[in-house]
């Protein structure tokens, strides 16, 4: 048994307890739904995971009104689900109406803002909208860099997910950079065996044989493969009642198909199927700026 099919019961013991104890609609039940719900979504219930975020929703706008931050956190968490559904066009206005919540609550400056922005970036680019991506995860980026610095894991998060939406457009030699820049920061602040800085190495590598460049596309494949073997089955999900911040983890599209050009390359060479299997990786890293660890979702 997996680490989230061992927390499910222990997040309905909670939630039972909290609902005793507190009555149905307390905003700490809508916490702990929410909890349940993610870690449903994540073990791919998405039916019930739908049914228990609305329920957190839906306590929330009661208790809090339809413009409290807890609420905008509540509209993210479902419109991830929509995402991971592909339910794209119901997704947008859940993520459009968050993000108005929290500029005007939070600001427009604040790290939850940043991770709504990046959000509504990749599930722009999934409707190939790809300009309106792009601003949108620039505008996350500048607002992170500005809080957090240059060098943290969420600054890399986001110039990994604007080194995709390039590689959407074409762009690869921007690509290639904003991938590379996004690796030297999660090395540095993850370390080399961290699955996020694997996922990186991952889109380096497809890049790298779209080019033609065989056996630099190996070489980074090699490194990522040996990573993600050893990646646990499932995920670590947090505390049964820890709040997560409102910062939901984005769900992966379809990766960046392969060119011709560095397909007849790879099939040149011995290791061509280490790239292939490096093809169906997730193009994006999570949007979460609240864990280290990553949930085994796909994502």
């Amino acid at each position: 048994m997996g680490k989230l099919e061992e927390a499910l019961p222990l997040y309905n013991r909670a939630l039972a307890i909290e609902e005793k104890a507190l009555g149905p609609d307390h905003t700490s039940v809508a916490i702990s739904l929410s909890n349940l719900g993610v870690l449903m979504r994540d073990m791919g219930k998405l039916d019930e995971a739908g049914a228990k975020l609305n329920r957190a929703l839906m306590i929330q706008e009661n208790a809090l009104g339809l413009n409290h931050s807890y609420v905008a956190e509540a509209l993210c968490e479902i419109g991830v689900l929509m995402r991971e559904m592909g339910k794209l066009e119901a997704a947008l206005p859940l993520y459009e109406r968050a993000l108005a919540i929290q500029e005007e609550a939070l600001g427009s400056e604040h790290p939850e803002t940043a991770t709504t922005l990046d959000n509504l970036g990749v599930l722009f680019c999934d409707m190939g909208k790809e300009v309106d991506a792009l601003s949108m995860c620039q505008r996350a980026l500048a607002i992170r860099e500005s809080i957090l610095g240059h060098k943290h894991f969420d600054v890399a998060t986001t110039i990994y997910n604007i080194g995709n939406i390039t590689h959407h457009m074409g762009k690869l030699e921007e690509a290639l950079l904003l991938y590379k820049r996004a690796l030297a920061i999660q090395e540095e602040a993850l370390g080399s065996g961290h699955p996020k800085t694997a996922e990186t190495l991952v889109n380096l590598a497809i890049l790298n044989a779209e080019n033609g460049q065989v056996d630099q596309a190996n070489e980074l494949g090699s490194r990522a493969l040996d990573t993600l073997e050893k990646r646990a089955p499932s995920g670590t999900p947090p505390s049964p009642g820890e709040k997560r911040s409102g910062k939901p983890a984005s769900v992966p599209p379809s990766p960046p198909r392969t060119s011709k050009k560095g397909k007849a390359a790879a099939q040149g060479d011995s290791q061509d199927e280490d790239i292939a299997d490096l093809e169906y990786e997730d193009p994006w890293h999570e949007a979460d700026g609240l864990d280290v660890e990553v949930y085994d979702q796909h994502v």
